[in-house]
Formats: C-alpha cells, sequence, structure tokens
C-alpha cells in the first residue's frame, strides 16, 4: 500500500482538480495526523512552509519531484523557439516552447519501466493480434510496409496522435497534443501522453503550429530509426504517417513496429 495515498494526491494535480500548493497542504494536514505515512506524503509535506508563495511551493516541489525514482520515466523538455503573437495581437514574437519528445518517452519506458511500457503500448496478451486481425481487411494495413517487414502481429504496435483545445491553464484555452496506443483502451489521463501544450492565443495559425509540428515530426523520424535489442532479437521502430500532418486538428495513424 506503500505510496497509494501518495500516488492520489498526485493525481489530483495530474488531473488539474488542485493545485501544488493545495496538494502540499493536505499532505501536511495527512502526515499531522496519521502515523506510517507512505514516502511520497512524507516528502510533500516537507515542502509544507507557513506564509510560502505558490510559485515558490511550486519551485521546491518540482526540485522534490527531480530528484525521485519515477522522474527517470520522462524525460527533460525539449525546448526550441516558437513565433507566438503579442499579447495585443499586433505583432508577434519568439517564445521559448518545452515539449515531451515521443522517441525518448518510449525509451525511457523501455528501458526503465518494461511494465509500464507493456501496459502503455502493447496492452494485454494477445490485444496486438487481435487489433491487427481487425485491421487486416483495409486498404492501409494492406499497403503499411511496416506490416510487410514484420509479418508478427506481436511485433507491431499501432500509435496515434491527437490534438484538442480542450485543455485549460490560468482561465486559457491550450491547444494539447498528444500520443497513444491505438491498441490499448485506457482512461485518458493514463492513455495520453502529452506532446505540447500552447495556449490557443498565442498561436498564429500557419507560423507557430508548423514550428511545433516540425519537432514532432523530428521526433517520430527519431523513433522510426531506434533499434533495442533483447536477447537474440533485434526489435525496429519504424512509422508511417497515414493522413495530412499539417492539419489543425490532429487525428493521425502512425504504425510502430517493436
Amino acid at each position: 500500500m506503500d505510496g497509494l495515498l501518495g500516488d492520489e494526491l498526485l493525481d489530483l494535480v495530474g488531473d488539474g482538480e488542485t493545485g501544488i500548493k493545495r496538494m502540499v497542504r493536505l499532505a501536511y494536514k495527512i502526515h499531522g495526523k496519521t502515523e506510517g505515512c507512505d514516502s511520497i506524503i512524507l516528502g510533500l509535506a516537507s515542502l509544507f512552509k507557513v506564509g510560502a508563495t505558490a510559485s515558490h511551493i511550486e519551485r521546491d516541489f518540482h526540485a522534490w519531484a527531480n530528484k525521485q525514482s519515477w522522474r527517470k520515466l520522462l524525460p527533460k523538455l525539449y525546448k526550441f523557439n516558437i513565433t507566438v503573437l503579442k499579447k495585443n495581437g499586433l505583432g508577434c514574437k519568439p517564445m521559448k516552447h518545452g515539449v515531451v519528445l515521443p522517441h525518448e518517452v518510449f525509451g525511457n519506458l523501455w528501458r526503465e519501466a518494461p511494465e509500464i511500457f507493456q501496459q502503455t503500448f502493447k496492452g494485454r496478451d494477445g490485444l496486438l493480434e487481435y487489433y491487427w486481425s481487425n485491421s487486416s481487411g483495409t486498404a492501409w494495413y494492406q499497403e503499411h510496409p511496416v506490416v510487410a517487414a514484420v509479418p508478427d502481429h506481436n511485433l507491431r504496435v499501432p500509435i496515434a496522435l491527437h490534438g484538442d483545445d480542450a485543455g485549460l491553464h490560468r482561465r486559457e484555452k491550450m491547444l494539447v497534443l498528444s500520443w497513444f496506443s491505438a491498441c490499448v483502451r485506457l482512461p485518458t489521463i493514463d492513455n495520453r501522453i502529452v506532446f505540447s501544450s500552447v495556449p490557443l492565443a498565442n498561436i498564429i495559425p500557419d507560423i507557430t503550429l508548423p514550428e511545433i509540428y516540425e519537432v514532432l515530426a523530428w521526433s517520430l523520424e527519431a523513433l522510426s530509426r531506434i533499434c533495442f535489442r533483447v536477447a537474440q532479437t533485434r526489435l525496429w521502430l519504424v512509422f508511417q504517417i497515414r493522413s495530412e500532418f499539417n492539419a489543425p486538428k490532429l487525428n493521425v495513424g502512425l504504425c510502430v513496429s517493436v
């Protein structure tokens, strides 16, 4: 049970149901009233300081999070400049933007957490074979180069991309781009891996989005060239985009061989 309650608190922040300052305060109260708290509760409670501002607590929380073993599962943000609208809407300016690169996430999960890799990308035993069997009658399946190159259903993972403007941050709507395994059915919070989020008010459609998509395409190309060695088996990751990549609403199918 160790870590279960702490995980629940972290999930509240991940689900957008509370902020970091409130989460830390809750952990502090739980620690004060409960004996034998798990290590996550103890760590979060230690961040509580009377009178501390939200920004200071967030800074301390990220410093704490970077020291945790599970932090290895996600890579550091890859930062680059994008062109956005100025606040007054007149003219544009460069802005530093951070994304979580798919090929680094994929590689980290493969190395550090094979059980999470299995759950996230391949699912239960037989699921990949079931998915591909149901796709075998489609034209894209019959024409896909990965299908011809990798006959074994269990060594091919279908990857999908998704883009939506449903996200909210500080009362601003955000365009959120994410990716996930098309064959694994999980709650959205467990299934979709965020690549990027950017305020809609900042976006210049014909400029900002192509700059972000270019980095996404580069990461997917890198993913397609990764080769893992397991025992005596070489596992290749290969993808091919099956629809227009520069569409504002992303719903792109990829095929990754693992």
